[in-house]
C-alpha cells in the first residue's frame, strides 16, 4: 500500500478542501480549487482516507472539475494527468453546464486539446463508457458544429468516425456544412469522409434565415474555388432565402466579379439547370438591380448580354435605370456606361419611366450633388425636362430645392437649348410653388439669376411666408456671422429681383423683417405696423436702409470685440464662465423682439 512521503502531503489536502470549499462559496471559477480539488483526490484516495464519489458539480454555473480542467490553457501535462485523475475516478463525461457544454464541447472549441482528445477517447474505450457525440450546447451546437468552426481538420474526423450525426441544425438552423463554407480543404475533408461512411450530406439546408451554404458562402465572399465546389455538389443556385434573393443575387450584391457570375451560368448549364436570371426578392428587385445598386457595372454587363430585363419595375416602380440614377457618382458617368451596355444588345431603354412616386431617372439624379454628368447623359438620351412627379416637382423645382447654389441649373439650361428642348420655367409644383420662388427662399442668389435670364416671370412672384422662407435656418455656434451671411445674400436677391423690375411690397418687405428679427439681426425694437403706412418705394428704401445699417454696425461690433486686448483675454481666462451668461442675455434680448415684432 502506498504511504506518504510525510505528513506535508496529508497538510497540503487539507488547505486544498479549505480553498476549495471557500471558492465555490463566493461561486468563484478558480484555477486553484481544480487542481487542490485533483490533488485532495489523488492523495486521500491513494491513503485510505476517504472512500466518498467524486463530487462533479461543484459551482453554481454547472461546471465540474473536468468541465474547469478542460477549460485551463495553461500548464498541458498537468491539466493532462489531473483530466486522467477525474474521468478514473468516475467523471460524468456527458455531463453539461448551465450553457449546455459537455466536455466534448470544450475540448472540440479549443484547438490546442488534441493531446486531450487522445486521453479523453482512449480511457472511455477502457471504461467501456459511451460519450453523447451529438449533444447540444444552449446554442444548438454539436462539438462537430465548433470543431468545424475551429478548423480542427483531426477533430472532425475523429468525430465523423464516431458517428456525429452531420445533418443536426443548431438554433439557428445551421448544420455543420453551414459552418465551413469558408475553408475549401475542410469542406473536402468533410465530403470524403462522409462517402467513406457512405453518409449523404445535405447542401441544400435552409437555416432560420432562409439561407443555404451557398448563400452564406458568398455573403462571406468565399474564394471561386469554394463556391465551384459547392455547386458540383448540388447546391441549387435559384433557392431563395427570407429576403427572397437567389444566389445570384448575393453574388451582384456583394462583389463586381463577372468571373463569378460566368461561372455560375456554365456550371448551370453543364447540369442542365436553368438559372433564373430575372428572379424577383421580397423588394421586386432582380439581380440586375441589385448589381447597379452596388454600381457593379461589369457584373449589370454580363447580366444585359444573358438576357437580363433592363426595364422590369421592383415594386417601388424603379427599374434598373433608376437604381444607378440614385447613386451618388462623383468619378464616373454610370449611367452613361449603362446606355453604352445597353446599346449593345439594339435596344432602348424608357428613359422617362417614372416610380411610385412620380420620379424619374433625372428627378433621382438631379436629387444628388455630384450627378452633373449622370444628368447630363440622362438629357441627351431623351429625358423629358418638363415631366412632374407626384408632387408636381419638375426636375428644375428639383434643382431649386438642394440648398446648393452652383452651376447645375445653367447646366441644364445650356443642354436643353443645345437640344432645343424648352424648358418650363414657370411651372407650379402642387403647392403653387414656382422654381424662382424655391431659389428665393432657399437663398441662392447665382439660382435666382439663372432663372431670371431665362424667362422666369416675375409679374406672379410673391414671396413665400416666413416659415417656408427659414425653414433651413439652423444656426450653428458662430450664430451672429452666419446671420450676417444670410443677411448679405437676402440683399443681394432683393436688388436682383428689383433689377429685373419686381417692386417690393408691404408684404414682402414684412416677411424679410420678420425673418431677420428671426435672427436677431436688429438692434432696437421694431414696430412693423406703424411703418408701413408709407409707400411702397419708401418702405422699400427703409427696410434697405435698415438692414444695411444694422449689418454694417454688427460686423464692425463682431470685429472689434473680437479683436479687442480685453477680448482676447476674456476667451483665454474666463470664457468657461462668460459664455453661458452671454448666451443668456443675448436669449433674452431675441425674445423680447420677437415678442415686440409678432
Amino acid at each position: 500500500m502506498w504511504n506518504p512521503a510525510s505528513e506535508a502531503n496529508f497538510q497540503i489536502a487539507r488547505k486544498a478542501l479549505f480553498l476549495e470549499e471557500k471558492s465555490r462559496r463566493r461561486r468563484v471559477r478558480s484555477v486553484l480549487p481544480v487542481r487542490c480539488y485533483a490533488v485532495i483526490h489523488t492523495y486521500t484516495s491513494r491513503i485510505g482516507l476517504t472512500r466518498a464519489p467524486l463530487r462533479t458539480n461543484l459551482y453554481e454555473t454547472g461546471d465540474s472539475p473536468l468541465h474547469l480542467t478542460l477549460h485551463l490553457k495553461n500548464d498541458n501535462h498537468f491539466n493532462k494527468k489531473v483530466v486522467e485523475v477525474l474521468m478514473r475516478k468516475g467523471a460524468n463525461p456527458n455531463l453539461s453546464n448551465e450553457d449546455g457544454e459537455t466536455p466534448l464541447h470544450i475540448i472540440y472549441d479549443r484547438d490546442f486539446h488534441y493531446d486531450f482528445m487522445d486521453i479523453f477517447f482512449k480511457i472511455l474505450d477502457e471504461l467501456n463508457q459511451t460519450v453523447q457525440v451529438d449533444a447540444q450546447d444552449k446554442s444548438g451546437n454539436t462539438p462537430l458544429h465548433l470543431a468545424l468552426l475551429r478548423n480542427t481538420k483531426k477533430l472532425v474526423e475523429w468525430l465523423l468516425r464516431r458517428g456525429a450525426d452531420i445533418n443536426l441544425t443548431n438554433e439557428n438552423g445551421r448544420t455543420p456544412l453551414h459552418m465551413c463554407i469558408t475553408n475549401l480543404d475542410l469542406m473536402k475533408l468533410f465530403f470524403k469522409i462522409n462517402k467513406e461512411l457512405d453518409q449523404t450530406v445535405q447542401v441544400n439546408v435552409r437555416d432560420k434565415f432562409g439561407d443555404t451554404p451557398l448563400h452564406l458562402a458568398l455573403q462571406y465572399q468565399s474564394d471561386k474555388e469554394e463556391i465551384e465546389f459547392l455547386l458540383r455538389r448540388g447546391a441549387n443556385p435559384n433557392l431563395a432565402n427570407e429576403e427572397g434573393s437567389t444566389s445570384l443575387h448575393e453574388i451582384c450584391r456583394c462583389s463586381d466579379d463577372d468571373d463569378m457570375v460566368k461561372m455560375l451560368f456554365e456550371i448551370s448549364e453543364e447540369v442542365n439547370q436553368h438559372l433564373q436570371i430575372n428572379a424577383r426578392n421580397k423588394q421586386g428587385n432582380t439581380p440586375l438591380h441589385s448589381a447597379l445598386d452596388y454600381g457593379h457595372m461589369k457584373v449589370a454587363e454580363l447580366l444585359v448580354t444573358r438576357g437580363a430585363c433592363f426595364i422590369c419595375p421592383n415594386e417601388e416602380g424603379s427599374t434598373p435605370l433608376h437604381m444607378i440614377s440614385a447613386r451618388s457618382n462623383i468619378d464616373d458617368d454610370l449611367v452613361n456606361i449603362f446606355f453604352k451596355i445597353i446599346e449593345k444588345t439594339h435596344q432602348t431603354v424608357q428613359v422617362n419611366a417614372q416610380d411610385n412616386e412620380g420620379n424619374t431617372a433625372l428627378h433621382l439624379a438631379l436629387s444628388l450633388h455630384d450627378n452633373k454628368k449622370e444628368a447630363e447623359s440622362l438629357l441627351r438620351k431623351g429625358a423629358n425636362p418638363n415631366l412632374a412627379n407626384a408632387e408636381g416637382l419638375t426636375p428644375l423645382h428639383i434643382i431649386c430645392h438642394r440648398y446648393r447654389d452652383d452651376d447645375l441649373a445653367g447646366l441644364f439650361f445650356k443642354i436643353n437649348k443645345e437640344l432645343d428642348q424648352p424648358v418650363q420655367v414657370n411651372a407650379k409644383d402642387k403647392k403653387g410653388r414656382t422654381p424662382l420662388q424655391l431659389a428665393v427662399s432657399h437663398l441662392m442668389p447665382d439660382m435666382v439669376n439663372v432663372l431670371l435670364n431665362n424667362g422666369a416671370d416675375l409679374s406672379s412672384f410673391v414671396y413665400l411666408n416666413v416659415a417656408y422662407f427659414s425653414e433651413s435656418y439652423q444656426p450653428p455656434l458662430n450664430k451672429i456671422k452666419y446671420n450676417l451671411q444670410r443677411a448679405s445674400v437676402i440683399l443681394l436677391i432683393v436688388e436682383r429681383l428689383e433689377r429685373s423690375g419686381y417692386d417690393i411690397n408691404t408684404n414682402d418687405a414684412v416677411i424679410i423683417m420678420k425673418f431677420f428679427a428671426k435672427g436677431g439681426l436688429f438692434q432696437q425694437r421694431v414696430y412693423l405696423k406703424k411703418n408701413w403706412h408709407r409707400s411702397a418705394s419708401c418702405g422699400r428704401r427703409k427696410i434697405s436702409q435698415k438692414i444695411k445699417r444694422e449689418i454694417t454696425q454688427r460686423q464692425r461690433q463682431t470685429r472689434e470685440g473680437c479683436n479687442s486686448p480685453q477680448a482676447r483675454s476674456e476667451r483665454i481666462t474666463r470664457a468657461p464662465r462668460a459664455w453661458p451668461q452671454r448666451l443668456k442675455v443675448w436669449t433674452k434680448e431675441v425674445q423680447e423682439r420677437r415678442r415686440d415684432i409678432f
